[in-house]
C-alpha cells in the first residue's frame, strides 16, 4: 500500500508540475522536479540532468549523482545501485579523479554480475580498462580488457560492445609491442563491426602495426582502405587516422602529403590541454617526423609529451619519448644526447624494479592468451558433447515418460477389467441366489399343490 501510495503522489507531482516542464523545457524544471521526488523514479530525471550538468556544472552533476546514490542505497535495489554506481564512476573519471572513479566502476561491476547482466559488465569493464590504458597502466588495462573479452565472445553473449572490446585490447597490445596479437583482435573488430565509424580506428591500426613490422604488402593494403573512408575533424580517432596515413607516406617516399599530414596534425593539436590523451598524440606525431627525417620537430615533440608524462609518472612512454628524443638527438649531433641515454637506463632500471622486464610481462601476457584461447577450444567442443548428451538425455526422458504413461494406462485397464470383472461376478452370484430362492418357492408350491 505504501508503494501505491508513493507512485499516486509522485504522479500527482509530476502533473502539476507538467505545464511549466513542457513550457520552459529547462534544467531549472527538471531539477525542481527532482528535488521533490524522494523514491527510485528520482534516479531516472537525475540521469538527464547529470547527462546535462557534466558539461557545463560537473560540481552540480556530482551533487545529483550522490543525492541518487543515496536514494538507491535505501531502496536496496541492486539495479538501481549499480546505475547510480556507475554514474559515478563516469562522472569523477570525466573529472580526471582516477582513483575515485575506478572504485565506483568496479562496485558497478560486481553489482550488475550479481544481477547478470552481462551487458553492463562488459562496458564497465572497458570503462575500467579505458582508465588503467590512458594512465599508462597496460598490463592492468588488457586485464580488464580480456575480462571483457571473455564475458563478450561466451555463446550465449547478446548484448553491445563486442567490437568496442576487440579495438580497446587491440590498442593496447599494439602500444606493448605484441602486434601480431593486436592484428587478431582488430580482425575480429572488422568482423564483429556494428558502426561504420569504427572502421577508421581499426584500419588505422592495423596500418601503424604494419608499418612497425615492416609488412609492406599489407600496410599498402590498409593504406588504400584508410584513404577510402572519411574522418571528420571532430573524430576523437582523427588525429591518429591523419598520423598514420602521414607515417606510410614518409616511409613509402611520399614527403610531400606526409608534411600535408603532419601539419593537419599540428593543427588540430594547437591549443591543446595539456593531458595523458594528447602525451600520446605528441609521442606519436614525434615517431611519425622521426619517420620523415625531420629530427628537430621530433625532438621538441618527443620532450613535450615527456613533460605531460612526467607528472604521471608514467614510466613506459616516458621511456618512448626519451628513446625517440635520443634517436632525434643523436641525428642531431646535440649534445644531450649523453643525458638522454643516461636518463633512459634509469628508466628502465625503474620499469625492471616497479614490473619487471618488459620481456617477461610480454611473455605472460601471450601465455594468458593463449591458456584463454585453448580453454575456449576445449569449452567449444565440450559444450558441442553436452549439448549432444543432453538432447539423447532429452529423448531417453521422453521415451520413459512415455513407457510410464503407456505402463500407467495400461494399469488402469487392467483396474477397471478387474473391477467389471468382480462387478459381473457379484451379479452372478446374486442371479443364482434368486433363481435358487425362485426354485425353492416353486417346490414347496409343488408339494403344497400335491399335499392338497
Amino acid at each position: 500500500m505504501k508503494n501505491i501510495f508513493s507512485i499516486i503522489l509522485n504522479l500527482v507531482v509530476l502533473l502539476s508540475l507538467a505545464p511549466s516542464v513542457s513550457a520552459s523545457n529547462s534544467q531549472d524544471s527538471l531539477l525542481a522536479i527532482f528535488n521533490q521526488i524522494q523514491d527510485t523514479s528520482k534516479i531516472s530525471i537525475g540521469i538527464q540532468l547529470t547527462r546535462s550538468f557534466s558539461n557545463t556544472d560537473m560540481p552540480q552533476a556530482l551533487r545529483l549523482a550522490n543525492e541518487m546514490y543515496a536514494v538507491a542505497k535505501l531502496s536496496e535495489d541492486t539495479r538501481s545501485i549499480a546505475s547510480c554506481q556507475n554514474i559515478l564512476g563516469i562522472l569523477y573519471k570525466k573529472n580526471r579523479e582516477g582513483d575515485i572513479a575506478l572504485t565506483f566502476l568496479n562496485q558497478a561491476a560486481i553489482n550488475y554480475d550479481k544481477i547478470g547482466d552481462l551487458a553492463a559488465v562488459v562496458a564497465i569493464e572497458n570503462d575500467i580498462g579505458r582508465l588503467y590504458y590512458l594512465d599508462g597502466s597496460l598490463i592492468k588495462a588488457l586485464n580488464h580488457f580480456f575480462k571483457s573479452d571473455s564475458i563478450s565472445s561466451a555463446r550465449n553473449y547478446s548484448g553491445k560492445h563486442i567490437t568496442l572490446t576487440a579495438i580497446n585490447t587491440a590498442i593496447a597490445l599494439s602500444e606493448v609491442g605484441l602486434f601480431d596479437l593486436s592484428n587478431e583482435f582488430y580482425n575480429k573488430a572488422l568482423s564483429t563491426l556494428n558502426f561504420s565509424s569504427q572502421e577508421s580506428s581499426i584500419y588505422a591500426g592495423l596500418l601503424f602495426n604494419s608499418l612497425e613490422q615492416n609488412k609492406l604488402y599489407s600496410s599498402n593494403k590498409y593504406f588504400k582502405k584508410l584513404v577510402a573512408i572519411e574522418v571528420g575533424t571532430a573524430s576523437s580517432d582523427y588525429i591518429r587516422v591523419i598520423l598514420s596515413k602521414a607515417y606510410y607516406q614518409f616511409l613509402s617516399g611520399d614527403k610531400k602529403e606526409g608534411n600535408k599530414r603532419v601539419l593537419e596534425a599540428e593543427k588540430a593539436l594547437e591549443d591543446s590541454n595539456k593531458s595523458q590523451t594528447v602525451a600520446r598524440q605528441y609521442l606519436l606525431l614525434a615517431n611519425v617526423f622521426l619517420a620523415g627525417d625531420q629530427h628537430q620537430k621530433s625532438l621538441i615533440y618527443a620532450q613535450l609529451a615527456n613533460e605531460i608524462l612526467k607528472e604521471n609518472k608514467n614510466l613506459n612512454r616516458q621511456k618512448k619519448a626519451v628513446n625517440i628524443a635520443l634517436l632525434a638527438s643523436t641525428k642531431l649531433n646535440l649534445p644531450n644526447a649523453y643525458s638522454l641515454a643516461v636518463r633512459l637506463d634509469s628508466i628502465d632500471n625503474a620499469i625492471i624494479q616497479e614490473t619487471g622486464l618488459d620481456i617477461l610481462r610480454n611473455i605472460k601476457i601471450q601465455a594468458a592468451f593463449k591458456e584463454v584461447t585453448l580453454v575456449k577450444d576445449q569449452v567449444t567442443p565440450e559444450n558441442d558433447e553436452k549439448t549432444l548428451e543432453i538432447a539423447a538425455r532429452s529423448k531417453t526422458e521422453k521415451i520413459g515418460i512415455m513407457l510410464i504413461f503407456a505402463l500407467f494406462m495400461l494399469g488402469a485397464m487392467l483396474f477397471m477389467a478387474i473391477r467389471q470383472m468382480k462387478a459381473r461376478q457379484k451379479e452372478l452370484e446374486e442371479h443364482k441366489i434368486l433363481l435358487k430362492e425362485k426354485h425353492e418357492e416353486a417346490k414347496e408350491s409343488h408339494k403344497v399343490n400335491v399335499d392338497e
